[in-house]
């Protein structure tokens, strides 16, 4: 079962890593969708499997973690060809390491990630650290189920949530000045924010005015909640075109969708008969041309889609 996507885009040709959670091993696929080969770490104890993988500026990090199990984990370091460099982090901070999937913020230089510190009792802080591990320092203090976020497209600013007044709401920080911005206030909770590729707004789903989830915006400067989509479906999973001009997003975990950011009709990106149909962690490349993601219906398989040609591949 794959747990993990990452892609990669160069001039000669993308590549897809695929963390195969069932034989702990990241399989390696080429643009075409042939599998190149399949690497890990054989020094990991045997109760780890690999559950996230990130490309970050030429190397790979693959996440190790127990499942079901809680505290303890690993993250390795390796080059894109799949030559092992070294474990980067490794201990009980890391709280399974699955949650790599998503991949941990970085700063736009890729030279610092932003980690939340889980605690036992779901208080929890961000630090930045630069990728080597050494200069950590506290960002956010502790707050009451703290969820880390993105950096802005300009590297200045952090986004994020936590509880306050008995909901999740998304708050921004100068990570120079340490100034916290409060971006909602409605008695209803927001999830995983991301930003607009121009640094403007806050876009997150929420639970406001119904059942969760829909996609909701925040000016980056503070103001109203706006709402973009409407219905009873649970949407999750969004991210922008690399212009600005399309926001992809998965309801219930089934087709992908997409539509213009500045408002139009949705369009349906993938078009599977949704009759047990089950998509996971759908991810553009970064120049906004693929789009892969996992599916399981019977079984596990990797996609990888050509946005605007309509070609889809299948493993």
């Amino acid at each position: 079962m794959y747990t993990g996507l990452a892609i990669t885009s160069k001039p000669s040709g993308n590549f897809l890593y695929a963390a195969d959670n069932t034989n702990n091993v990241i399989d390696m696929y080429d643009g075409n969708f042939t599998l190149v080969k399949s690497f890990g770490d054989p020094n990991i104890p045997s109760d780890f499997s690999v559950f996230g993988v990130q490309d970050i500026n030429g190397l790979v990090y693959v996440a190790y973690a127990v499942p079901n199990v809680g505290a303890g984990g690993f993250i390795d370091l390796f080059t894109e060809n799949g030559t092992f460099l070294k474990t980067l982090v490794q201990g009980l901070q890391l709280n399974q390491a699955w949650g790599m999937a998503a991949a941990p913020p970085w700063s736009r230089d890729g030279r610092r990630v932003a980690v939340t510190q889980f605690q036992a009792n779901e208080s929890n802080s961000i630090w930045l650290t630069a990728v080597d591990g050494s200069g950590a320092e506290e960002v956010v203090p502790v707050k009451p189920i703290l969820r880390g976020g993105p950096f802005s497209p300009d590297g200045r600013s952090l986004l994020y949530t936590y509880r306050k007044d008995g909901s999740f709401q998304v708050f921004s920080i100068d990570v120079t000045n340490r100034q916290e911005r409060q971006l909602t206030f409605s008695a209803a909770d927001k999830y995983d924010p991301i930003w607009s590729p121009d640094g403007k707004w806050a876009v997150y789903s929420s639970n406001r005015g119904g059942p969760c989830c829909q996609i909701w915006k925040s000016s980056a400067g503070g103001g109203e909640e706006q709402q973009l989509t409407n219905g009873f479906d649970r949407i999750l999973h969004l991210s922008f075109s690399p212009d600005g001009y399309w926001l992809y997003f998965q309801p219930n975990h089934l087709n992908v969708y997409r539509m213009p950011f500045s408002g139009g009709p949705k369009q349906q990106v993938t078009k599977f008969s949704e009759a047990g149909l089950f998509l996971e962690e759908p991810t553009l490349s970064p120049d906004g041309k693929w789009l892969a993601y996992g599916r399981n219906n019977g079984g596990s398989s990797l996609w990888l889609l050509e946005l605007g040609s309509g070609h889809e591949t299948i493993r």
